[in-house]
């Protein structure tokens, strides 16, 4: 026979067991009394696991006793040891005998004193609601879960809120007029226009500091998920919230300097601001937005980081980096708000014509030419073999006018780009408008300076050329100014020649920096 040791879990007292066949049975500790089951662990032990919830069997479970083969100590054989439970237990119970039989010898000829009985406890219980009529109606069946967004919608979406700032603003949008001062790659972008103008209530940023100002972070740091395509993984660009869609500039790597009636020009440019009448070929024929899979910009980002143009076959997934994530093509947005998916076989030239809003040439690649070209010749209508020749109608009498004619009618013909474009600025009378006094006595930027004579001439004052330029370094200097009884022009004419600049203008695009040439 094997004698196995264990102790209560409980109140460490040590216990013996006959054998192992206790392993699995639960008893009591004979010293606390707290039930406990004799388990075997993984290591081949057999010890006392306590019970924390015991049930009513495990509760009538007896204590260990020599029969059983415990010893007299933990059958409760060896009484005469005390221990502290048993010493507590022994104080407890004299300490209730004595108040027990004081109770009972000092009120014995007293009836007990009726207790009143407790309120009766009245629970509130609200009155059910009338069911509206159609509540046995069976549940409505659950929505369809949306498709999650790919390139064309994101695409959509994003052409649908340019279709908005159309309406609004009566142009498509271009950089703000204020951001125009800074150098082109670092001024807030087309997209900062209609993100701003959506929500007029939000951030803003200040358009006449970079894009990465601290004034500006908590505008262009936001990431914008309606200008990302779901199919590239890229969402940073130069540690700015990125956009995987740009503006089609044109043609040409000067595309989005050239002014608007030039014939490779496209709707989006840096310094030019197009109307739905300067889309010449039709919005249904014109791209708008294509997307980027190289090269991907900030969405907060001007110059040519969000206005792109096409200058090298092949045009999808080439060097220029269009692409939206298809091996076979890619999505396009038009200007009428429409997306369209361009096939990756689409003859080049037909991408060019579409890129260029008012180049004048159909998209049939058999008709021959490009962008920039002489318009094409009206088409000639060959009469079928066999048909009757037409006979001209005869002239109508001097003084009255046909009701009717077989004549066809001419069709308007676009101005030749080549001609002076119409005027839209009157700089002269900008100009000559006198100033009493013009004081900056502190020394500004030269491009600070130059803001505020473009806000009293009230017409714009472009300084890409010059940004682009080794002389760039011009616009930072800084310059202090004391006039009096002068005029615009006046001022804009010192505040170039303090830093050796120069300037031209033009009734399209205002006023224009230059850079004089080196004196003989």
């Amino acid at each position: 026979m094997s004698v196995l040791t264990l102790h209560c879990p409980h109140c460490a007292t040590r216990l013996r067991v006959r054998d192992q066949s206790f392993v699995g049975r639960t008893i009591h500790c004979p010293d606390c009394t707290q039930p406990l089951q004799i388990v075997r662990t993984a290591n081949g032990d057999v010890v006392g696991r306590l019970l924390e919830n015991t049930t009513a069997d495990e509760r009538r479970a007896t204590p260990l006793s020599p029969r059983e083969g415990g010893s007299p100590r933990a059958a409760g054989a060896g009484q005469g040891r005390w221990t502290p439970t048993r010493v507590g237990w022994g104080v407890a119970g004299g300490l209730a005998a004595l108040l027990l039989g004081w109770g009972v010898l000092g009120h014995r000829s007293e009836p007990p004193p009726e207790r009143p009985s407790p309120p009766a406890q009245v629970v509130a219980v609200p009155e059910p609601r009338p069911l509206p009529p159609d509540a046995a109606a069976p549940p409505p069946a659950a929505a369809p879960a949306e498709l999650p967004p790919d390139a064309a919608a994101q695409l959509q979406a994003l052409a649908g809120w340019i279709g908005e700032y159309r309406q609004r603003q009566g142009v498509f949008p271009a950089e703000n007029p204020r951001a125009v001062m800074l150098p082109a790659e670092s001024r807030l972008g087309w997209l900062a226009e209609v993100i701003a103008e959506r929500d007029p209530a939000g951030v803003q940023p200040l358009w006449d500091r970079p894009i990465d100002d601290a004034l500006n972070a908590r505008f262009v740091r936001r990431r914008m998920s309606p200008l990302l395509n779901p199919e590239l993984r890229e969402v940073v660009s130069n540690g700015f919230p990125a956009a995987h869609f740009v503006g089609v500039a044109g043609v040409g790597a000067d595309a989005a300097l050239l002014p608007k009636q030039h014939p490779r020009a496209g709707i989006f440019g840096i310094g030019r601001v197009t109307r739905v009448e300067d889309v010449r070929d039709g919005l249904s024929q014109t791209l708008l937005l294509v997307g980027v899979e190289r090269g991907i910009p900030p969405w907060a980002a001007g110059g040519s980081h969000t206005i792109r143009a096409f200058t090298a076959e092949p045009y999808i997934h080439g060097p220029d980096g269009f692409g939206t994530g298809q091996p076979d093509g890619m999505f396009v947005a038009l200007a009428d708000g429409s997306v369209k998916f361009l096939s990756i076989d689409t003859a080049p030239v037909v991408v060019r014509r579409m890129a260029a809003m008012a180049d004048g040439w159909p998209l049939d690649p058999g008709v021959p030419g490009e962008p920039g070209d002489s318009a094409p010749p009206p088409p000639v209508v060959r009469a079928e073999p066999g048909a009757a020749a037409a006979v001209p109608a005869a002239a109508p009498p001097l003084g009255v006018a046909p009701l009717l004619s077989d004549e066809p009618i001419a069709a308007a013909v676009a101005r030749d780009p080549s001609t002076p474009p119409r005027p839209s600025y009157n700089v002269e009378l900008a100009l000559q408008q006198p100033i009493r006094r013009f004081s900056q006595g502190r020394p500004v930027k030269c491009r600070e300076l130059l803001r505020q004579v473009e806000e009293l001439a009230g017409i714009p004052i472009v300084m890409d050329a010059v940004a682009q330029s080794p002389g760039a370094e011009k616009l930072d200097r800084e310059v202090s100014l004391e006039l009096s009884d002068t005029t615009v022009e006046g001022i804009l004419a010192a505040v170039v020649e303090r830093v050796g600049l120069g300037y031209e203008t033009g009734s399209e695009f205002g006023i224009r920096l230059t850079i004089p040439p080196p004196a003989p």
